[in-house]
This record gives structure tokens, C-alpha cells and sequence, in this order.
């Protein structure tokens, strides 16, 4: 397996002295293929291209099953553990091509391919920004927003695609989490391997936007770009002395000394628990951000800090810190990707006369619409296998009944929808495995339980990986737990293994308003969900005992599911939310990875060759309205009526929606409901 690359990177600040290996073939072996970055041996490799770095790797796997791996030298520190790392040492998608008889029938596809055609030479212009949901569009796909899936499955296509010469990416703001960001990092790896170039361009970014250009091969900015690297920072808001003010009194519940979901509600000021929690998450993306700089600049950790101490930058600053290739507008790029990928890719040669580049310039340029090339299927580029895995996805706050879009808490996830879903999925022999792709704060307990067992049923007859995403905390962590494996990012935010219950009493904001409201029961707890007045003693004790009973329900299965026992799973659950390397640790998941390495695991799980490709069949419902007007919209498509020409010198500008949030909002919704 090999992992040599045109960048180095880093894994642990552990300093030794000279490297006792130099870069040979067999060097390459160092690389942690079981992805069990924290270790306690490190070691260091020398690695030269242009200029002298080190690598350190992660040698925890080794010494084991493969003799003919380099062992770890005597006398090495055994108390050390790796930080942080990037996405790339998590896991590495290694890229493979096709064969040659393959190649001959691609050509002839292509050749046939009236509907798609894309002449050679073509740069396919991916515009990423916003929170780049983990869903896949609606069928209505040309008016929806750019989701990570399609990016993703755009530069793996890309990659085996000989028409696409090269990726301009423009990176706009990103409200994603660092989960996305490694996937993305990850992906633009994969691309490189082939010797093709990713081009970048952006006017507005910071940290993330920078954190990603590090993997393309030449990034440019507007001059007068607005560039911010200032470091990072999380705030909380805490509603308490509103609510005093205008007479609402949050009763919260909460199992877990670390599960502060109700306090923007009960609280007015942040507890140590919450603030250490993020002080511990802020510290783990400054120790990626900073390691990623050091490895890509060959800078200490100590210039690294001055740098990032040293904001603001004027743009010439920052191009002369290496931050940028050169200061240009997209119109100049534009035009230089015109006269590089001229002549069916070849580009422009010395001889060129300057009329003949002049010629050239006043073309259009090739470019690709991402929107467009979504419609390239993978099966045409051998891409895929005849056997199948299925994916689930689950994006959003888990809620009851049918799940949709709601204005005030974004993308949810119903568990009737979800549980009808997966009924259908075990009834089709066609699939060997499925992946639970992950991407949700949790959410209602009652819905999380009934998917939890739905998957349970599925798994008994075929495996299931859990692939997580930005978030898979609370909830989203208790259906993973149905699943065989959980693999997640080393910055995913996981766990949250705790309950919080909420109820508001308005007592003394009818008092205010003079709002009178009186009810008449039978039964000893019949008036425990009303408004109008607060809890008493018997009332409170059966609220305290209800959130008992589901956080003990909680651990419980968790436990079960990873193998521990309820006093072990307790001590780190309490409601914390861990980072994904800290739950791989902590025996919380079972490997560290993006969306393929769920997608290996899922192949070994169900006994499919390692270099075998499957299909991967996304499993999701549209209502009737969306199914008919996607294929009126078809209708309209070859009369060229709705998409614009696939060949167009902008892409198509999408409006970000907007993060997903982890808070909640939920117990204000809803005023008697426990959540997870």
C-alpha cells in the first residue's frame, strides 16, 4: 500500500533526533493501514523532494502479523501518544486504474454518449461553499444546493474521467464542520494521484478555506481578497434572564454532568463542564490547523504560532508567506486555463505564435458545470461492480412521523420514514452490506429507539457500517450503535451519551397578562405536561425518574454494543461530547475514516474482493409531487429549456442554507418531549 505523495505530513509533535531511515521503497510501509493513529511508538522518515522534510508515522499495527515490516528501534519513549492528524493519515483513498480493454470500451462510450458529451480537454469548475449538506438532491436537482455527496462523487469521476484535464475549484465561505473538510481534503488527494491539477480561486475565507487549499496544486485570490486567519473561537448563548423577564420558567433535566444541551435554557452563564468541553474541541482543529501548516510550509510549530498571532495579513502578506501561488482575478485564471488546456488538453506550445494565443483567448473555455457532471454516471467509467451496497443516509434532527425541511431547525429525519426505508432495504436480496452515513445532533429518544431497532433487524441479515460525518452526537450515535463497525473523522463530533427532558411553565407570564387558565384532572401525575403552573414535589420526581430511566436505557445498549460493561460505558458517557480520534481511544467506534473506508469495510464485511468495485445505491424516498415534476423537468431538457449550456464560463451560484445546529433549539419546540 503505498502512501508517498507530493506532500508530507504530520501526525505527532514528538521530536527525535536524526532519522534513523532514509526515504527507500520500503519506507512507504510505515503507513498505518489499520488506521490506528495513536500509538506508542512514532518514528520518523526522511522525505525529499525539492527540499528536506520528515514524516511521522503511526507504527501501532506493526511488529505484528507483516515481518518483513522496518521494526520500531529499542529505547523509544513507550508513554507517547500521536496528536491530532489530518484527514489523509486517517485514511487514504489509493487510486487505481482501470484496464486496458476497459479503456477501449470507455472510448467507444464516449463516443456514443449524445446526451453527456464533453469534449477533451475540459476543466470541470466545482463551487464549494456553505454547509454542504450530506444528502443527495431531490430530483428536482438543478435547483438545489451543492451537498458534499456530489462534490465528492464529481472528483472521483474526475479522476478516472480523460476528458477532464483539470479542477478549478472557487472556494467560498464554508459552514461545514472539519469532518467535511477532511472528506473533502481526502478526495482532492485521490485526484492529484493521477497527475492531474486542481486550480483553486476564492475572495472570502479563513481557516477552513485554508485548511483546504493546502491540497490543491496552485491556489490564487482576488487582490483585494478578504482573507481572515485570526484563529478559532465558539460562543454560547444562555436565554435564562430573558426568559425571567417576560415570566418562562425552563424546567430542564439533564442526565450527564457533561450534557449542556438545556442550558442556553436553565442556565446564565457557561458551567466548567461546557467550557471544557470546547476548550478541548477548539484545541484539537488549532493542533490540525497548525500541523497541517507546519508539514505544508516546513514550518515549526513555533512559526506557526507567530504566524497565526500575527493577523491581520494584507493580501501581499500572505502570498509572500506562501498562502497563495500569486494574487489574481478569476478572469485572469480563467484565461490562463484557456491557453494551458488548449488543443484538447495539450495546451499552448513555445512556437505558438502570439495571434494564434490571441485566437485562443477569445474562445470560451471549456468548462464543465458541476451541476452537469453529476449526471456522468460512475458505471460508464468502470467505476462500479456488479454486486451492491447500499447507503442510508441520515441527515438532520431525528424527530417522530415523517421528517422534511422545517424553517426553524433546518433538514429532519423521521423515524417512520427512516424505519419504512430500512424495512424495504432487508427485503431486497440484492444488497450484500449497507453504510449508515450519519450526519445528525440526535433528537427525539422514542424516534432514535425505533430506527435503532429497525437496523438491528437488518443487520441480522446484512452487515452494516456506520460512516459519520460532521456530527453523529447523541442520537445519531445511538442508531450507530446497531451497526457491525462504526468508523468516523478524527474532528467528528460524537458521543453525547446522555438525556435531557424540558418542560417551560408560563405560571408567571399569564400572571403578567392577566391570562387566566384552569384545569380540572383525575389521576395523581394527569397535569404533569401542562403550562400553566410549575412542577410539585411528586411531579418533579417523576420527571427526574422518566430521564433516569432513558439515560440507564441509553448506556445500557450502548454497552452492550461495544462490548463494555454498564459501569465502564457510564464513566465516559455522562453526556460528553467526544472528538472522533478521542472515541476510536476510548473504544467509543471501531476505526477512523471518511465515507470509503466505510465503504473497505463494508467489502470485507461481506466477503467482496479488496480491489473489487460494488455499486453503491443510495436508498431514499421522494414524495409523488417531486417524482412528477423531476420528470417534467427531463421532458424539457433536450429542448433546452431549464439547464444551462454545459459549457459556460460561470457556474452556477448556490445560496448556503446555513450550518445544522447541535443546540436546542428542540426543547423550546416542543414542550414535553425527551431528547437525546
Amino acid at each position: 500500500m503505498s502512501v508517498w505523495s507530493q506532500r508530507s505530513f504530520f501526525i505527532s509533535g514528538v521530536t527525535f533526533g536524526e532519522p534513523f531511515l532514509p526515504k527507500t521503497e520500503r519506507a512507504q510501509k510505515f503507513f498505518c493501514k489499520r488506521c490506528h493513529f495513536f500509538s506508542n511508538f512514532t518514528v520518523k522518515v526522511v522525505r525529499r523532494r525539492g527540499l528536506v522534510r520528515h514524516q511521522t508515522f503511526c507504527c501501532t499495527s506493526y511488529n505484528q502479523a507483516d515481518s518483513t515490516l522496518p521494526q520500531v528501534l529499542d529505547g523509544v519513549d513507550n508513554s507517547l501518544n500521536c496528536n491530532i492528524i489530518g484527514a489523509v493519515q486517517a485514511h487514504r483513498m489509493i487510486y487505481k486504474d482501470i484496464g486496458l480493454l476497459q479503456k477501449v470500451a470507455r472510448t467507444f462510450g464516449f463516443l456514443f454518449s449524445l446526451r453527456r458529451r464533453i469534449p477533451r480537454g475540459s476543466v470541470l469548475h466545482l463551487e464549494i461553499m456553505g454547509s454542504l449538506p450530506d444528502t443527495l438532491g431531490s430530483p428536482l436537482d438543478a435547483l438545489s444546493m451543492t451537498s458534499i455527496v456530489e462534490v465528492t462523487s464529481n472528483i472521483r469521476k474526475a479522476a478516472h474521467d480523460p476528458r477532464i484535464s483539470a479542477l478549478f475549484v472557487k472556494l467560498g465561505p464554508l459552514s461545514c464542520g472539519y469532518a467535511k473538510i477532511a472528506e473533502l481534503c481526502r478526495h482532492f488527494d485521490y485526484y492529484r494521484q493521477t497527475g492531474k491539477k486542481i486550480i483553486g480561486y476564492m475572495e472570502l475565507g479563513s481557516e477552513k478555506e485554508i485548511l483546504l487549499s493546502l491540497f490543491m496544486d496552485e491556489i490564487y485570490a482576488a487582490p483585494e481578497a478578504s482573507i481572515s486567519i485570526r484563529g478559532f473561537k465558539v460562543s454560547a448563548t444562555f436565554l435564562k434572564g430573558v426568559f425571567q423577564k417576560i415570566g418562562l420558567e425552563p424546567q430542564v433535566e439533564r442526565l450527564g454532568v457533561y450534557k449542556f444541551a438545556g442550558d442556553q435554557f436553565s442556565r446564565t452563564e457557561m458551567s466548567n463542564e461546557q467550557r471544557e468541553v470546547l476548550k478541548n474541541i477548539l484545541q484539537a482543529v488549532y493542533e490540525n490547523f497548525r500541523n497541517e501548516l507546519s508539514t505544508f510550509h516546513g514550518w515549526s510549530e513555533e512559526k506557526v504560532d507567530q504566524v497565526l498571532n500575527s493577523a491581520p495579513f494584507q493580501m501581499p502578506d500572505l502570498k509572500n508567506l506562501g498562502f497563495f501561488t500569486d494574487l489574481k482575478y478569476e478572469s485572469e485564471i480563467l484565461d490562463m486555463l484557456k491557453l494551458r488546456y488548449c488543443h484538447r488538453g495539450k495546451g499552448i506550445s513555445p512556437s505558438d505564435s502570439l495571434e494564434t494565443k490571441q485566437k485562443i483567448l477569445r474562445k470560451s473555455i471549456r468548462l464543465v458545470n458541476s451541476k452537469y457532471y453529476s449526471r456522468v454516471k460512475a458505471k460508464q467509467l468502470f467505476l462500479e461492480g456488479k454486486r451492491k451496497i447500499g447507503v442510508i443516509r441520515v441527515s438532520g434532527t431525528i424527530v417522530p412521523g415523517d421528517g422534511g425541511d422545517n424553517p426553524l431547525i433546518g433538514s429532519t429525519v423521521g423515524s417512520d420514514t427512516l424505519v419504512s426505508l430500512i424495512r424495504q432495504a432487508a427485503e431486497n436480496p440484492k444488497f450484500d452490506a449497507f453504510i449508515l452515513r450519519v450526519d445528525s445532533p440526535g433528537g427525539s429518544a422514542l424516534a432514535s429507539d425505533l430506527i435503532w431497532a429497525e437496523l438491528l433487524r437488518l443487520r441480522e441479515k446484512k452487515p452494516i457500517v456506520a460512516s459519520m460525518s460532521d456530527v453523529a452526537a447523541s442520537g445519531g450515535y445511538y442508531i450507530s450503535m446497531a451497526c457491525n463497525h462504526i468508523c468516523c473523522e478524527p474532528l467528528t463530533l460524537t458521543g453525547s451519551i446522555g438525556v435531557v427532558t424540558a418542560k417551560f411553565s408560563l405560571e408567571n407570564l399569564y400572571k403578567k397578562i392577566g391570562f387566566v387558565k384552569e384545569t380540572v384532572s383525575i389521576g395523581r401525575y394527569a397535569e404533569l405536561d401542562i403550562e400553566s403552573r410549575s412542577f410539585n414535589d411528586d411531579e418533579r420526581q417523576y420527571f427526574r425518574n422518566n430521564a433516569l430511566h432513558a439515560y440507564q436505557n441509553f448506556v445500557s445498549k450502548a454497552a452492550k454494543s461495544r462490548g463494555k460493561t454498564y459501569e465502564e460505558l457510564d464513566n465516559i458517557a455522562q453526556g460528553r461530547v467526544w472528538l472522533g480520534y478521542e472515541a476510536l481511544q476510548i473504544g467509543l467506534v471501531d476505526s477512523c475514516g471518511g465515507f470509503w473506508k466505510a465503504v473497505e469495510v463494508a467489502k470485507e464485511l461481506a466477503n467482496i474482493g479488496e480491489h473489487e468495485n460494488v455499486q453503491l445505491v443510495e436508498l431514499r424516498r421522494f414524495s409523488w409531487f417531486s417524482r412528477l415534476a423531476a420528470s417534467f423537468l427531463s421532458s424539457l431538457e433536450p429542448l433546452g429549456f431549464l439547464l444551462r449550456r454545459n459549457l459556460s464560463n460561470e457556474g452556477s451560484r448556490l445560496s448556503p442554507f446555513g450550518d445544522q445546529s447541535i443546540g436546542a433549539i428542540m426543547e423550546a419546540l416542543d414542550l414535553f418531549r425527551t431528547f437525546m
